[in-house]
């Protein structure tokens, strides 16, 4: 294992510490590239949008739970060879990645989505009706 993978094991697991106390994952001490946060996360009038890279992942690699008002995806993506198959190079790496994202309390937790395509997971995050915003009509 090398320096850089032993301090990605060590972020991942500040990452799960912070989320079992509430916090917000995501704050690794170091990201390497085949793990870079390039979350993008927008705000629509009807609901948030969080997108994920995730290449090369297929859905049954993914795990996305809500518990406790936290949202947290799991991802893993093994280096497995196909049998019959000898290495002879290789720049992609296994993954084992966490990522946990405080639910807003105008979201509606049980309308949640997901929705992976073309290397990227995209979660919907509904609000609540009485949390839109509306125009409020003035009488005469």
């Amino acid at each position: 294992m090398s320096l850089f993978d032993e301090m990605e094991t060590l972020s991942r697991t500040v990452d799960r510490m912070l989320a079992r106390h509430g916090l917000d994952g995501g704050h690794g001490l170091l990201r390497t590239w085949a793990q870079a946060e390039d979350d993008v996360v927008a705000d629509r009038e009807d609901a948030w949008l969080v997108s994920v890279d995730l290449p090369g992942f297929q859905r049954e690699d993914v795990n996305i739970t809500v518990e406790n008002g936290l949202l947290t995806l799991r991802a893993t993506r093994d280096n497995a060879l196909p049998e019959g198959t000898r290495l002879v190079h290789r720049e992609r790496r296994a993954v084992d990645l966490t990522r946990t994202w405080r639910v807003p309390q105008a979201a509606d937790a049980e309308a949640i989505t997901a929705e992976l395509a073309d290397g990227v997971l995209t979660l919907t995050l509904p609000k609540r009706a009485e949390q839109r915003p509306r125009q409020i009509e003035i009488r005469a």
